[in-house]
């Protein structure tokens, strides 16, 4: 028996698109499932992991860094940096030279393919502490986490966490590379793809210890090209750059990334150079001075000459020493680190002294 040439065509046309139906229905069915199981998974939280992942305690070494003040301890990739100063403490990878597009061109700019920064603070309820949009856990205390600053979509959230009436810490973390192009250097700077949640999984609050109980060990730098020297604490790191005026950086972490040569550093504690001038001190000031701030000072049995001078943020505030035709000088760039507010500065200052 034939079949009509007249029905062949509907009957083509039909087959086709029932399979079409059940193609978008199968489709569909499996989207509704793959959506009910990331809805119904538990949200990830930073929680204790103490073996972190088994690729990273395998292939990475990990040390640990404790803050007796403040009473905290982590882990972090012996490969990275860490930054401390009286305020926080930042943890983060080297850094990548990335690629990001602005206004229509692509640009280079350095980053961290990971970046975690710890500060402490006190007073009343931090108001963001009360508006957050997720919770979490960090050394084992419930920490309440909101996005914050220009890039909060793409991976900058501080988490609060209240470990006493009033006093907080403040955990922050940075992702920029959702943001900038940084694969070709992250693969060479952190191959085994580090996050900070790992970072974050090894935290523990521990007990502070009284400050005096922990004040470091002083000792002593000497310049002999120069012919100067002075005392410091021993958790205070010196760098000494080529340059033409035997310029030093005085850091206040031990683990600092390489820095490009500059006359000023804003990371640094302070910066001390040195340059011949065989004139009265007050003569070279006033090529580097603002007018009317410069005046003759006391620190310790020491005579010293004081200056502002101008530079990035509230500029350079300079104390000078000289010898015969010996001038040195010494530069901080903020204002709580001048004698009269920082008494380690002001000690550090008190010791400083020419030798033979």
């Amino acid at each position: 028996m034939s079949f009509p040439n007249r029905y062949l065509l509907p009957l083509i046309l039909s087959l086709l698109f029932v399979g079409i139906l059940l193609s978008v229905l199968v489709n569909q069915q499996r989207q509704i499932s793959l959506l009910q199981s990331h809805l119904l998974s538990p949200t990830p939280v930073l929680s204790p992991q103490p073996t972190l992942t088994a690729k990273a305690s395998a292939a990475a070494v990990w040390q640990t860094y404790k803050n007796d003040k403040y009473g905290f301890e982590f882990q972090y990739p012996q490969n990275f940096f860490i930054n401390e100063n009286r305020e926080s403490v930042e943890i983060f990878s080297s850094p990548c030279s990335c690629e990001t597009d602005h206004n229509g061109k692509t640009e280079k700019i350095s980053a961290s393919s990971v970046k975690v920064s710890i500060k402490t603070h006190t007073g009343k309820s931090d108001p963001s502490y009360e508006s957050y949009d997720r919770t979490s856990v960090i050394g084992g205390k419930t920490a309440k986490c909101y996005f914050s600053g220009a890039e909060s979509a793409y991976g900058t959230e501080s988490c609060l966490v209240e470990v006493s009436p009033n006093k907080f810490f403040e955990v922050v973390s940075y992702t920029p590379v959702l943001i900038y192009r940084c694969e070709d250097c992250q693969r060479q700077n952190n191959p085994l793809n580090i996050t900070s949640a790992q970072i974050l999984s090894t935290f523990k609050f521990t007990t502070p210890k009284p400050t005096s109980s922990i004040a470091p060990k002083w000792q002593t730098y000497k310049n002999d090209d120069v012919g100067y020297e002075f005392s410091y604490p021993s958790n205070l790191n010196i760098e000494e750059k080529i340059s033409p005026n035997r310029m030093i950086i005085v850091w206040q972490d031990k683990n600092h990334p390489t820095q490009p040569l500059q006359h000023f550093n804003p990371a640094a504690y302070f910066q001390i150079t040195s340059e011949h001038w065989a004139g009265p001190v007050e003569d070279w000031a006033k090529d580097h001075a603002i007018p009317g701030t410069g005046k003759a000072v006391k620190i310790g049995d020491q005579s010293a000459y004081y200056f502002n001078g101008d530079g990035p943020g509230e500029g350079t505030f300079n104390y000078v020493f000289k010898r015969s035709s010996t001038i040195v000088r010494v530069v901080t760039l903020e204002s709580k680190k001048t004698i009269e507010k920082d008494p380690t500065f002001s000690q550090i200052l008190s010791t400083f002294k020419f030798i033979d």
